[in-house]
């Protein structure tokens, strides 16, 4: 049962092996004490990932805090505390002379 509900996870979270990283870092005695809160406390996680369908670039992005998109427009619906930010990334094209 337990090996199905993994498969079921990965196929609706496809950052899923990223996802387990961050929920291990957010649970972390150290990282908890640096950031003052209590062991208890769930600490949001923010996955940044590249994107070629957002044209907002990384600089534009980040002038904001990161606070701001602790929002339910980029949560990761599947999981407590998680949220996704979409990078829009440079592209090359053709110059021409």
């Amino acid at each position: 049962m337990s090996n199905f509900v993994l498969q079921m996870t990965i196929a609706l979270i496809p950052e899923t092996e990223i996802i387990r990283q961050m929920a291990g870092y957010s649970r972390d005695c150290a990282i908890l004490k640096i950031l003052g809160v209590d062991f208890k406390t769930i600490v949001p996680c923010i996955y940044i990932y590249p994107s070629m369908n957002i044209k907002e670039s990384a600089e534009d992005i980040f002038k904001k805090p990161l606070q701001d998109f602790i929002t339910e427009e980029h949560q990761i619906k599947e999981i407590t505390n998680f949220y996704r930010i979409g990078v829009g990334v440079p592209i090359l094209t053709e110059h021409k002379r």
